[in-house]
C-alpha cells in the first residue's frame, strides 16, 4: 500500500444570506462498519500502523486507536485502547486505556505521557500488543508502557478492531495552515493475531 492521506479540512466559507459559516471536517480509517461487524479484529494480538503526525496546533492525532466490537452496536460495552498525540506537543505522545463501562458503570482509564523525539518529521512504528490480561504499548519496535487490560476475564469482552483518526481539538488555539488541511499520513497497518 502507498500512503494514505487521512485528515482534518476546513473548506471554504460557504454564504448563506449575509452569513458565513466554516465547518471542519475529520478523517477517520476504521475497519469495522456500522452493522456491527469488523474485519481485521482480534482478541489477543499485535496491532501497528506506521505513520507521520501532523505538527499544526489543533490537531489530535490517534494514529492507533482500538475498539472492541461489541461497542458498534452497545458503546456503553466499550473498552478503547488508543495512542494519542496533540500537534501542539511535538515531543509527547499518550498510551491509554478506558473502560466506559457495561451497563453504565463510570468510565475508568490509565494513560502515561511519553517523551519522545519529534514525532511529526518522519515516519514512526506505532503499537499495542493486546495479552490474556495486558496491553503493551510500543515505539519504534520498544516496548514503552504496559497497563493491566480492562474487563480481561468478561467473556462479552470481545475482539478489538483498528482505528486511525486525525480530529480537531479545541482545547488550545486551532491553527489551520494555508493548504486548508491538516494531514496524518499512514503508510503501513499491520494486524497480527494470536487468537
Amino acid at each position: 500500500m502507498g500512503v494514505e492521506r487521512t485528515g482534518s479540512e476546513k473548506p471554504h466559507a460557504r454564504r448563506s444570506g449575509l452569513e458565513a459559516r466554516s465547518h471542519v471536517h475529520s478523517g477517520q480509517l476504521a475497519l469495522a462498519f456500522p452493522d456491527g461487524h469488523a474485519t481485521a479484529a482480534v482478541r489477543k494480538g499485535y496491532f501497528e500502523v506506521r505513520a507521520k503526525l501532523p505538527a499544526t496546533p489543533g490537531a489530535w492525532s490517534a494514529p492507533l486507536w482500538l475498539l472492541n466490537v461489541p461497542s458498534i452496536k452497545q458503546q456503553k460495552s466499550s473498552v478503547e485502547i488508543d495512542i494519542e498525540a496533540y500537534g501542539a506537543f511535538p515531543t509527547h505522545w499518550n498510551p491509554s486505556i478506558h473502560d466506559w463501562g457495561p451497563g453504565g458503570h463510570p468510565h475508568a482509564y490509565l494513560t502515561g505521557d511519553l517523551t519522545v523525539g519529534d514525532i511529526t518529521t518522519d515516519f514512526h512504528a506505532y503499537g499495542i500488543q493486546i495479552t490474556e490480561t495486558e496491553v503493551i504499548w510500543y515505539f519504534d519496535d520498544k516496548e514503552v508502557f504496559r497497563k493491566p487490560l480492562y474487563r480481561a476475564a468478561d467473556p462479552t469482552l470481545g475482539k478489538f478492531f483498528p482505528i486511525m483518526d486525525l480530529a480537531i481539538s479545541y482545547d488550545w488555539p486551532v491553527q489551520i495552515p494555508p493548504s486548508g488541511h491538516i494531514d496524518l499520513l499512514i503508510d503501513r497497518i499491520s494486524v497480527y493475531s494470536a487468537d
